[in-house]
């Protein structure tokens, strides 16, 4: 095991901000551990941290003698290791539970995830403490037709409010749709559709920004998918004054994958096609208005393919994780970088354990790093990494 050290300095903020801890955190990545889930048949898992341990959401069935999925709730420490016992969070019924998204709000955790119940697929959405505690029952959030289908849901805290936002084809076409709740989950409002055109808009994901929700997605109004950009007020509304912007105008199939916000700009990771069905994965600063700014980074040579990158903002720098292809094996890649344009000069690969390890998830604490990912159709694997930027003269 590496261990890591968290910072010891007077001035800690001049530290975090120096060039020579940039540099350090950039070179020194050390793997604690990769550990193998015993949940069976999971369909996809999320990471979240409440600044002291990482929680992984995730789907599975037969983990409790249930025969459909449900939604587990486990803790796991700095160090890689599981604390206390993994539990379920959804109630228990006949339909599938899917798909959890979450968000630690300061005080809790909450999760929103995919449940045809009532017939019809809907999002629904629960509180649990940082003991694995549910706060209250699950509370229906959409209010879908039967025959619509609903997906790729992603979900953001304000300080006061949960904005969630997902894919529908209620209206006979894939639109953007946006929820806003309260801090306990009561739904404010109705079920608003963001998008409003005859394209094909999905894959949305979310963040806030201080202002408003941020949220990003792909769009195929162009002829092919690019990423468009549409902001929702905090009090749930469509800010008109932004519309929709589209943020990519590439000739190529352009998809958006995730979003971080680093305080005053978004970072964006997406993964475009550069050759028939091959794709490199991509991120660049976006301002508040969507448009891009500054240099697009590339990560993964254009060799063979990857996609699905997740990436998350610790404070100083960015976490990235993706599903790439090394070999013969597809594998789940690493590396981090900054905004001053430093890249961590090693590309960390997890050692596959499968034919087809997908959906990376990464989250990021000050020094430690933990990515979740699905490996085959009977278990989720965790990655944690660690780094040691000690102040040389503290």
């Amino acid at each position: 095991m590496i261990p890591f050290m968290f910072l010891a300095c007077s001035n800690m903020l001049d530290w975090y901000a120096s060039n020579e801890f940039l540099n350090l955190w950039l070179q020194n990545t050390g793997l604690i551990t990769v550990t193998r889930s015993s949940a069976p048949f999971p369909v996809q898992e999320d990471i979240a941290c409440n600044g002291n341990e990482f929680a992984i959401f995730s789907d599975a069935t037969n983990v409790f003698a249930n025969t459909s999925n449900e939604i587990y709730f486990t803790r796991v420490d700095f160090e890689g290791d599981q604390v206390g016992s993994t539990v379920q969070i959804s109630e228990t019924n006949t339909s599938a539970s899917s798909r959890p998204r979450a968000v630690w709000n300061g005080s809790s955790y909450a999760v929103a995830w995919i449940d045809a119940r009532l017939g019809a697929p809907q999002l629904y959405f629960t509180r649990v403490s940082s003991d694995g505690i549910k706060i209250g029952a699950d509370i229906q959030v959409t209010s879908c037709s039967a025959g619509s289908s609903l997906a790729n849901h992603r979900i953001a805290w304000s300080g006061s409010s949960f904005g969630i936002v997902w894919q529908d084809s209620r209206d006979g076409n894939q639109e953007i749709y946006f929820a806003l709740l309260d801090s306990a989950g009561v739904k404010q409002g109705s079920d608003m559709r963001v998008t409003e055109d005859t394209a094909v808009s999905n894959f949305p994901v979310i963040q806030w920004d201080g202002n408003g929700f941020g949220i990003f997605y792909s769009d195929t109004r162009p002829g092919v998918s690019n990423i468009y950009f549409s902001r929702m007020k905090s009090d749930g509304s469509k800010d008109t004054s932004t519309g929709d912007v589209a943020v990519t105008d590439k000739s190529v199939n352009t998809m958006v994958s995730d979003c971080a916000w680093n305080g005053s700009e978004y970072r964006l990771a997406w993964y475009q096609e550069y050759s028939l069905g091959l794709y490199s994965v991509h991120t660049s600063l976006a301002k508040t208005t969507g448009h891009l700014t500054g240099k697009t980074i590339q990560f993964d040579n254009a060799s063979s393919s990857a996609t699905s990158p997740s990436i998350d903002w610790n404070g100083f720098g960015y976490a990235l994780a993706w599903r790439g292809v090394r070999g013969s094996n597809i594998s789940i890649c690493f590396n981090k970088f900054t905004d001053e344009g430093g890249i961590s000069p090693r590309e960390y690969v997890f050692p596959p354990d499968s034919i087809d390890d997908s959906f990376p998830r990464v989250c990021a604490d000050d020094n430690v790093f933990c990515t979740v990912w699905n490996v085959s159709t009977n278990a989720y694997r965790i990655g944690t990494l660690a780094n040691s930027t000690t102040d040389p003269d503290a």
